[in-house]
């Protein structure tokens, strides 16, 4: 994959300012970008204290405020600044910590719990598979490696199969249950670009993100005997 260096307007100045800036890093790290109305996953590319340029899935527009959520926590707010078809410039309101947020890639790892994958909230009703039991769940919010289920009744641990339209079957592992939320690790994890067009999809067939509502029945899988 071709990655471009960011434009100069990202930063907001000449060859004067480049070299006062601190050090410009070519990544490919998922996050999140949120805003405005909606969220999504994005391919952040490259990355400096003053800016980044990233891949997305939907338009966005030059003047629009974003913030930028990484896997450590960290979240970056700043302004769209310019746009060429779904890659855009971010230039951050404020200077971003370059070196804590490269290292607190591995902040985790040391530690052997490494931070979960960015996770977008959403509202899709879905059929979890374990064994021969078949139970209806809405998707309270997923992720590229699992998400967490809403479901009306108690479930086992362990293998199951998670169901939704317009993507392929999810196997994964049930890791937890707390109430009514329970949540589902993936066995693979699901490829960025297929995960980030599936959440614009959904947001363009009325399935508004960190909202609520009545899902379309078109989007309600059907819990069919035997199937």
């Amino acid at each position: 994959m071709k990655c471009e260096r960011i434009p100069d307007s990202v930063h907001g100045g000449g060859a004067g300012d480049r070299r006062r800036e601190p050090r410009q890093v070519t990544i490919m790290r998922v996050a999140r970008i949120v805003g405005p109305e909606r969220q999504e996953l994005c391919l952040v590319r490259n990355l400096s204290a003053n800016g980044l340029q990233a891949r997305v899935y939907r338009a966005r527009h030059a003047g629009d405020v974003v913030d930028v959520e990484f896997k450590c926590g960290q979240i970056l707010r700043g302004t769209v600044a310019w746009t060429r078809g779904f890659i855009i410039g971010v230039r951050f309101h404020a200077p971003a910590d370059l070196e804590g947020l490269l290292e607190s890639r591995w902040a985790g790892e040391a530690m052997f719990t490494p931070p979960r994958p960015v996770r977008v909230n959403v509202h899709v009703f879905g059929i979890l598979r374990i064994g021969a039991h078949r139970h209806a769940v809405r998707v309270h919010d997923i992720s590229q490696g699992g998400a967490k289920l809403a479901l009306g009744e108690l479930i086992e641990r362990g293998p199951a199969v998670l169901t939704l339209p317009g993507l392929p079957h999810l196997q994964g592992t049930i890791r937890w249950q707390r109430n009514e939320l329970a949540g589902i690790a993936f066995n693979e994890p699901v490829a960025v670009g297929l995960l980030a067009n599936w959440i614009e999809e959904r947001q363009s067939r009325g399935l508004r993100l960190c909202g609520s509502g009545q899902a379309p029945a078109t989007d309600r899988p059907a819990l069919r005997a035997g199937a």
